[in-house]
């Protein structure tokens, strides 16, 4: 999930389909706002350990690149250090 904030616009992407993606979008006021939402990451790293044709049938995200280290999504899922 990607937070963005703008002068023009903020928003909360999920990484999906053009029409799903904005889980939230704000334009314009006065005053600033603070957007909420309940992000399920289990679900996005159960999607992202899946390979491209499980991705592809399941549809909930969009397909992680193909060159993907699958074993940074472990280490996440197990709450490990990336990097040491």
């Amino acid at each position: 999930m990607v937070l963005q904030c703008s002068k023009l616009y903020s928003r909360i992407v999920k990484p999906t389909k053009n029409v799903e993606k904005d889980l939230i979008r704000t334009k314009g006021g006065i005053n600033s706002s603070v957007l909420v939402d309940i992000i399920d990451i289990k679900k996005l790293r159960e999607f992202q350990i899946k390979n491209h044709i499980l991705q592809k049938q399941d549809g909930s995200f969009k397909l992680t690149p193909p060159n993907l280290d699958r074993e940074i999504v472990w280490k996440k899922i197990k709450n490990e250090p990336l990097w040491i």
